[in-house]
């Protein structure tokens, strides 16, 4: 199996050299080509930090280049979340394609990123107190180590963001899992309702063709097989009525009659209205 870098390795902070500089400039290896250690040896061949002392050694300033290739794979950790994030929106339109597997799957994926960002912070803030001035023992503050802190902080700040995102998604993969078994649901029972008219059809035929095969007279093929559709179909159909009676059709039939009923009452109010009417013009 061959691995590769997620958008490739590092970025490279030391400063590009200049066109004016006399040499070959693409004459440096890349990150991308070297181990750490490499780069550690390439990174004080170029330059030392500014809080770097002989006279006075501290391990801040001795772990300064190896912060902040830290510093560097954070970045690309940040950005790992933000590329699982967006895999865990869902159009409404997906829904009846994605299966319950993929959303126990998406569930335990975010249950498990809510843990590594409690576990990340915690290892950034051990960084930052590693930063501190009360750690460096340093008499004048060093501008390159608190640009340093600065970046962790930031650091800190975007995996403490984008997991409060992720922490946000456990609610919304939880509503389309209660939607998708929903739809689900009605999809079963429109087919089991199915399936129960075609039972309320057949059972009815079989049993009339079951009485009917005790005489010969009735099979098919005979001159009185008509007689099996003529008792097989109005049974069949009062079953149908019994099991699944037409209530908005009884319903509108029930508000027509009581319409015409209405009509001949309310006709009669209207002559003798009249008849009163014409008498006391009289």
């Amino acid at each position: 199996m061959v691995f590769r870098h997620f958008l490739g390795t590092y970025e490279d902070f030391m400063e590009p050299p200049r066109f004016s500089k006399e040499g070959n400039v693409g004459s440096e290896v890349p990150p991308s080509e070297q181990g750490m250690f490499d780069d550690l040896q390439r990174y004080w061949t170029c330059a030392r930090p500014s809080s770097f002392n002989p006279e006075d050694l501290c391990i801040q300033s001795l772990a300064y280049y190896t912060l902040r290739i830290a510093a560097a794979e954070w970045l690309k950790y940040i950005a790992v979340m933000q590329q699982c994030l967006k895999q865990y929106e869902y159009n409404h339109g997906q829904l009846p394609a994605l299966s319950l597997d993929k959303f126990d799957g998406d569930l335990r994926e975010l249950q498990s990123w809510r843990r590594r960002t409690l576990v990340s912070q915690a290892k950034i803030k051990s960084v930052l107190r590693f930063l501190s001035p009360k750690h460096c023992g340093m008499e004048k503050p060093q501008r390159d180590l608190e640009y340093l802190s600065e970046d962790f902080t930031h650091i800190h700040e975007s995996i403490d963001a984008v997991g409060r995102r992720l922490e946000s998604m456990l609610p919304v993969v939880m509503s389309f899992v209660q939607i998708t078994d929903a739809r689900r649901s009605f999809a079963e029972t429109a087919d089991i309702s199915r399936l129960t008219i075609l039972a309320l059809i057949f059972v009815p035929l079989t049993f009339v063709s079951s009485l009917f095969s005790m005489n010969t007279e009735y099979s098919p093929g005979s001159g009185d097989f008509w007689v099996y559709f003529t008792v097989a179909i109005p049974i069949t159909g009062l079953v149908v009525l019994i099991a699944r009676p037409p209530v908005a059709l009884t319903r509108k039939a029930l508000e027509w009659i009581q319409e015409r009923r209405k009509k001949p009452i309310a006709r009669r109010r209207a002559t003798s209205k009249s008849e009163s009417i014409a008498e006391e013009m009289s």
